[in-house]
């Protein structure tokens, strides 16, 4: 959960600087209040098939950040 009074953000890094990922954007809140993000996995080298990578994902809320690895399935 954010820290009350902050926005919270997401960001979305590729394995390399190949890689030119979109700004996740804001989708809502999931039934607990979780804030959802969605994004295209577009911006991969070309020719990349995406599935089986790992993103790092970036959520950042005033000072606060916590970057976490994600595989795409």
């Amino acid at each position: 959960a954010a820290p009350a009074g902050t926005t919270p953000d997401l960001f979305a890094e590729g394995p390399s600087e190949d890689w030119a990922l979109p700004l996740p954007e804001p989708m809502g809140e999931g039934p607990d209040g979780t804030r959802l993000f969605g994004f295209a996995v577009d911006g991969a080298p070309p020719g990349t098939d995406p599935r089986g990578t790992t993103l790092t994902l970036t959520a950042t809320a005033g000072d606060v950040a916590v970057e976490v690895k994600a595989r795409l399935d």
